[in-house]
């Protein structure tokens, strides 16, 4: 994640877990309700847009149970936009990850979350810029080689605990595939796109 100046504001993040040369870390960033300054809709997400620093397009902002991605048009500030529209709109938001070379995603954050499923989205959920390639797609495209859910561990980083839960590199067969990814926080359901291989 890029780093930003703090201000009084801000949340207390964290710079996150060690990361090999081949894992790609999704911060999910948990912001508590009172933190959108008891503002409403576009301008609540503004409030909170100055206390998260500047978050990678694909980390994932969770705010009153919903998920956002930071985007903004080029020239322009990002802040937090809604799911799953931010994704058609910005491209850039949904994580890709390679099979060749190989790559596997970290999630990770300061608040406990639990990944509950790893599926193929319903029918119609297609995205224009990353083409469902016309194989059989795997239900789950870390198994056989890797757990179907991977588990969240905690991992203590300059003496702090994060929730780590860390993938396996997707199996060969998923290439070119899109799926949800489901967790649980503070009891709600979230679920970002990954998609396998290159578009």
């Amino acid at each position: 994640m890029e780093s930003s100046p703090i201000t009084s504001d801000a949340l207390n993040l964290s710079d996150g877990p060690d990361l090999l040369d081949n894992e790609l870390g999704v911060h999910i960033i948990y912001v508590p309700d009172s933190r959108g300054g008891g503002q409403t809709g576009a301008a609540a997400l503004s409030q909170i847009a100055s206390q998260i620093g500047k978050p990678d397009p694909t980390d994932i902002v969770v705010y009153k149970g919903q998920p956002f991605h930071s985007a903004g048009l080029p020239g322009h500030k990002k802040e937090p936009k809604g799911h799953p529209q931010v994704h058609v709109d910005f491209p850039g938001t949904i994580l890709v990850i390679s099979i060749d070379p190989p790559q596997s995603a970290v999630w990770w954050s300061e608040a406990p979350f639990t990944i509950t499923s790893i599926r193929r989205p319903a029918p119609g959920h297609q995205n224009r810029w990353y083409p469902e390639a016309k194989t059989k797609a795997p239900d789950n495209p870390f198994v056989p080689d890797g757990p179907a859910i991977p588990e969240t561990r905690t991992e203590k980083v300059n003496g702090r605990d994060l929730y780590v839960a860390r993938s396996t590199v997707p199996m060969p067969a998923s290439d070119g595939h899109m799926y949800k990814i489901e967790f649980t926080m503070e009891g709600k359901i979230i679920d970002p796109d990954m998609y396998c291989g290159a578009p």
